[in-house]
């Protein structure tokens, strides 16, 4: 007997699942990050107009057209050929490392244990594969800034925070602050808008039409007004935040309140300094705490207004 087709309706249900799921990004999800050159530990180009529309990784979209699923279908039959498929990816995984990674975050000195863990988790998450190349640029940009950060504040001199250093150091954190301020607004949106998307779907939870109909009208809302998380975006956020930290925010924190105590009027330039690092943790701080949030918001919509309506469909008779 021939094997018939699931109706529409339920090849858009998953659509809508995979929408409202935490997982691999897709080409709905473009790229926050600024992209930069990767000759220098620095990238002065770093600014709000360098920056595109969403969060801040984007994986290549799983390949809907592969030419030969049976592949891959087969793997699923043989422990040998999974084995296979596991080291072929750790290879390429290393492969990236070696060749887009590690040459364009080379340091000319040695870290700390602290510093050294954060920075090799992060650039494990960046030699994901599924990542696509200018991602990984982009967010290799922004973790040499930081390095750079660390470097003029504490190795450039032994003077810590004298005119010529805060200048620089301002310098490179405003760069990190314009963009991180754009991340944090962007994530904040996303967040704003699943409350009004709650409510149109309530609404039409309301109306007295067929379930296909209703099904359609909830899609098409979910589709028009929010954007996939993903896994990668918040990994990097997380791991970002943890390498700030222990690369500048708490040595700063500490070096500069011993400084203020015998500092009697703290000069404009220290003061301004201080403030855009503090921003810089508070905005990445915020930035993860609401990319948790929405991702909760999405899979509370997903379970509430989705997972009822695809029960029949799933399990009608064709």
């Amino acid at each position: 007997m021939m094997k018939l087709e699931p109706p529409i309706e339920v090849a858009l249900l998953d659509a809508v699942r995979t929408q409202l799921t935490l997982g691999s990004d897709s080409d709905s999800c473009p790229s926050l990050s600024p992209l930069q050159a990767e000759d220098s530990l620095y990238d002065s180009s770093l600014s709000t107009d360098s920056l595109s529309a969403s969060i801040v990784i984007v994986e290549t979209p799983d390949n809907d057209s592969e030419p030969f699923p049976e592949y891959h279908d087969a793997l699923g039959n043989s422990a040998d050929e999974r084995i296979w498929e596991e080291l072929f990816t750790l290879a390429l995984k290393e492969e990236i490392r070696s060749e887009q990674v590690d040459p364009h975050l080379a340091l000319s000195f040695v870290p700390t244990e602290a510093q050294q863990n954060p920075l090799d988790d992060i650039k494990d998450l960046l030699s994901n594969p599924k990542l696509r190349k200018e991602s990984r640029a982009r967010s290799v940009a922004v973790i040499k800034n930081v390095i750079r950060l660390e470097c003029v504040l504490f190795r450039q001199s032994e003077d810590f925070l004298n005119p010529e250093d805060t200048a620089d150091a301002s310098v490179v954190a405003s760069s990190i602050l314009d963009w991180i301020a754009v991340v944090d607004n962007q994530v904040q949106e996303s967040v704003d808008a699943t409350a009004p998307v709650v409510d149109i779907l309530e609404s039409l939870e309301q109306e007295d039409v067929v379930q296909v109909q209703r099904f359609r009208q909830m899609a098409c809302v979910v589709f028009f007004n929010l954007t996939k998380p993903c896994a990668s975006e918040q990994e990097f956020l997380l791991q970002l935040l943890t390498l700030y930290e222990e690369w500048v925010y708490s040595k700063f924190l500490k070096l500069r309140s011993d400084q203020l105590a015998a500092e009697e009027h703290p000069g404009s330039a220290r003061l301004d300094l201080a403030r855009y690092l503090e921003l810089i943790w508070e905005y990445l701080s915020r930035c993860c705490n609401n990319y948790k949030i929405y991702r909760n918001a999405l899979c509370a919509m997903r379970d509430r207004f989705f997972a009822p309506i695809g029960m029949p469909m799933e399990t009608c008779e064709l």
